[in-house]
């Protein structure tokens, strides 16, 4: 089995035939888990805003979500913030969503592609799905504006980590090499990176900064919790569905 990482979605990697784990740790992946845990039906992603309220506009009956900037666009139903996500909101709802970085990761697939959507809330469970579709594993960071997001990168190398040992033979790409060896500078003298060090490591990202400047310190904390969700999203026709 081969194992590499994408740092941004237009890095230029070959993604056929492959399985794709897609991180937006900050906040896509949680928000898509969470509507997912709350009983919606489906999540559309869709990478502009103008094309997201064209689609709203002829499907009326669908919710209407996402970001820029960190922030819900004028007239949208939700944001992008897990924590706008529970109890009935969504329940049995269809939903858009457009934001920033993660939905534009999420639609770059390949041929024969398998698109999971992960974080550190699935960590567990979007890895044993990985590991058993067969195929060799890309795991695609969203990236902040075509850029690096430490965010996404540290989620990857963990999950690099977690491959690495369960998986023999493993072929490690050079960008998820590196992320293992960024990993062990990180954690020097750490047996277990739990949820402390997780967030910890989130709330000194540079996308996290915005987000605490922007009124969503608690969505941060959120993001951080590890293996809490069994819920695996991925893309079937378009659209994200479990």
């Amino acid at each position: 089995m081969q194992l590499d990482v994408s740092f941004i979605p237009n890095e230029a990697i070959n993604r056929d035939d492959k399985c794709v784990i897609v991180l937006d740790i900050l906040r896509a992946s949680s928000t898509i888990i969470a509507a997912f845990e709350a009983g919606c039906r489906s999540v559309l992603p869709v990478p502009d805003v103008d094309e997201a309220r064209e689609i709203k506009a002829r499907n009326p009956h669908m919710i209407l979500c996402g970001e820029r900037e960190g922030l819900p666009p004028e007239g949208f139903d939700l944001g992008n913030s897990p924590a706008e996500y529970a109890g009935q909101t969504v329940k049995n709802q269809e939903l858009i969503l457009t934001t920033s970085n993660g939905t534009r990761a999420i639609l770059i697939g390949g041929k024969n592609t398998r698109v999971f959507v992960g974080g550190f809330l699935n960590f567990t469970a979007v890895l044993d799905k990985a590991l058993s579709s067969g195929q060799d594993i890309l795991i695609q960071c969203a990236g902040n504006n075509k850029a690096f997001a430490l965010e996404d990168a540290f989620a990857a190398a963990m999950l690099v980590d977690a491959v690495n040992q369960r998986v023999c033979n493993l072929e490690i790409g050079d960008n998820a090499r590196w992320t293992l060896y960024a990993l062990k500078g990180m954690i020097s003298g750490r047996e277990e990176i739990g949820n402390f060090e997780i967030e910890t490591v989130l709330r000194n990202t540079a996308h996290g900064k915005h987000l605490i400047t922007v009124g969503f310190s608690k969505d941060i904390s959120f993001c951080a919790q590890k293996d809490v969700s069994a819920t695996v999203p991925y893309l079937s026709s378009g659209k994200l569905i479990i």
